[in-house]
């Protein structure tokens, strides 16, 4: 099946329709790059079980506003992703979930140096150690799709066409790959990522299909909120709520709140990807 094409996707929206196979096994995640933790969150609001095997980031925020939400303790946590050993976790990892840090792929960076990128660039390399470390039944990898259109110095190929030939060669996990916008799983913003979903077993695997979109940004607004022009900046709680999170916990600064919202993945298509893999059969029993 060739990958991130119309025929890629399962349009009988059996993700919509088809309940959870095993909803009482409980889930052993692990994270990194974990920002404010979408990944724990999204099993949360799917009622599963879950546990957290290990998590990390390397904003010292991040870490307060992942604390003050998530049930985690120091022993659990990494500082980065480059350090840590995940080789105590070997075989007890359902669910391994990462992005790396964006900025070096993003259309947006002034630099824009993608792998070539001296400080960020080669953070896929720790994600694929991690895997082979840990061996987790299912893996997801996120980043910004500029990372498919980015070419590589002097290679004549895309970062995402080297970063997929390691994670291929290197884990040996059957990979499934596609762009997977927000606005197509029911929330009102614009935002495509690539999606990468590796199974450690041959998997047939197609994503989920889009939905229609039901609401508007004004369903997300505050009413009386201040604001001297016709545009203004979304508040802390809105872009939050815009993630999908809900009684999220306030730690930190509004500038770190907004940062942190705007680096997380969107919870509602990691639960229409949570649904569509059906990740309750890779959970155990207890």
């Amino acid at each position: 099946m060739e990958q991130n094409t119309i025929d890629n996707i399962d349009w009988t929206g059996a993700w919509v329709k088809n309940p959870l196979s095993h909803p009482e096994r409980k889930i052993r995640i692990a994270t990194s790059c974990s920002g404010i933790g979408a990944p724990e969150e999204a099993l949360k609001q799917l009622g599963l079980d879950y546990k957290i095997v290990f998590a990390g980031d390397i904003d010292k925020y991040a870490k307060q506003s992942y604390f003050a939400n998530h049930n985690i303790t120091e022993d659990r946590w990494h500082n980065d992703i480059r350090t840590v050993d995940a080789t105590a976790y070997k075989g007890k990892v359902d669910l391994f979930v990462s992005g790396i840090c964006c900025q070096a792929f993003s259309v947006c960076s002034t630099k824009r140096m993608g792998v070539d990128d001296p400080t960020r660039g080669d953070l896929y390399k720790s994600f694929i150690r991690i895997v082979n470390e840990c061996k987790p039944k299912v893996f997801i990898f996120e980043n910004v799709v500029g990372m498919m259109t980015l070419k590589v110095k002097g290679e004549g190929i895309t970062c995402w066409e080297k970063i997929r030939s390691s994670l291929e060669e290197e884990t040996g996990y059957d990979l499934h790959w596609q762009v997977m916008n927000s606005r197509h799983y029911g929330v009102p913003q614009n935002r495509p990522r690539l999606i990468c979903v590796g199974f450690k077993e041959k998997t047939d695997f197609l994503f989920p299909a889009p939905i229609e979109l039901k609401t508007c940004l004004g369903d997300y607004l505050e009413k009386g909120v201040p604001h001297k022009n016709f545009l203004r900046r979304l508040t802390p709680d809105e872009c939050i709520r815009l993630m999908g999170f809900r009684d999220f916990k306030k730690v930190v600064a509004d500038t770190q709140v907004v940062k942190q919202a705007g680096n997380s993945i969107v919870l509602d298509v990691l639960k229409a990807l949570y649904l569509q893999i059906d990740i309750s059969k890779y959970g155990v029993k207890y």
